[in-house]
């Protein structure tokens, strides 16, 4: 910000301010539980993905029928092109979204962007 004071793009009386989370997820929604942990310690490079994935089915399995399930995914590929999936299980319906990202957006900016649809869907 003093660069920025220095080359007077910004008044001298701006309060310098920094981003910062304004809710812990995992204390500050009510009702919302963030499944972060499986039943072992798993090393990625090491295990087997049959030993994961049974690892998750599990963890997933014991979510009770009556909470709403929001499983997301977003991906890029080798021309740049970006995507985002979202499944979203209710007890009364399933839901599917397929959304098609800007080209050039990062795998993480499309994660973000399919747990905002997700959200928003709900």
């Amino acid at each position: 910000m003093s660069l920025a004071a220095e080359l007077n793009l910004i008044s001298r009386e701006v309060e310098c301010h920094s981003l910062k989370n304004c809710i812990d997820p995992s204390e500050g929604l009510l009702g919302v539980f963030f499944h972060t942990e499986l039943q072992q310690a798993v090393n990625k490079a090491y295990a087997v993905a049959a030993l994961m994935k049974q690892m998750a089915l599990q963890l997933i399995n014991e979510i009770p029928g009556v909470d709403i399930q929001i499983y997301t995914n977003g991906s890029r590929n080798e021309e740049n092109q970006s995507e985002s999936g979202i499944y979203i299980k209710t007890p009364r319906e399933v839901r599917k979204i397929k959304l098609r990202n800007p080209d050039n957006c990062s795998m993480f900016r499309s994660e973000l962007l399919a747990i905002e649809a997700g959200l928003e869907a709900i």
